[in-house]
């Protein structure tokens, strides 16, 4: 696990990590929890502010396809904040590869069906 993106959901705990030996450790950060693990040297903290339109969930709301923008804003610090998966992010446009679902830039891929 490394170069991802984390969004914090309590004040006092970034993770909670059971290893493969079973043993639980909680963490408060990032730094905290790769000097305990080795894990996640590169990971970076991230919430919704760095979507176009993004935001939590709500509660008995069912969601549409268009409620939501997930492509990434310009200053966002997942820009640039990947590595070249062969294969995978070889397409990237800036020095590295964005972290997210979509490429900064790139238009999104196509889903479903499409009219001839």
């Amino acid at each position: 696990m490394d170069y991802n993106a984390y969004r914090r959901n309590e004040p006092d705990r970034f993770l909670k990590w059971t290893n493969h030996n079973g043993a639980v450790g909680r963490y408060k950060s990032i730094e905290e929890f790769f000097k305990a693990t080795g894990l996640e040297e590169h990971g970076i903290l991230a919430d919704y502010d760095i979507f176009v339109n993004a935001r939590p969930s709500e509660k008995g709301r069912t969601c549409e396809s268009g409620d939501y923008d997930l492509r990434l804003k310009k200053n966002a610090n997942v820009v640039d904040a990947g590595i070249v998966l062969p294969q995978i992010t070889e397409d990237f446009t800036g020095k590295a590869p964005d972290l997210g679902c979509y490429e900064l830039g790139q238009e999104p891929p196509h889903y479903g069906p499409r009219g001839f």
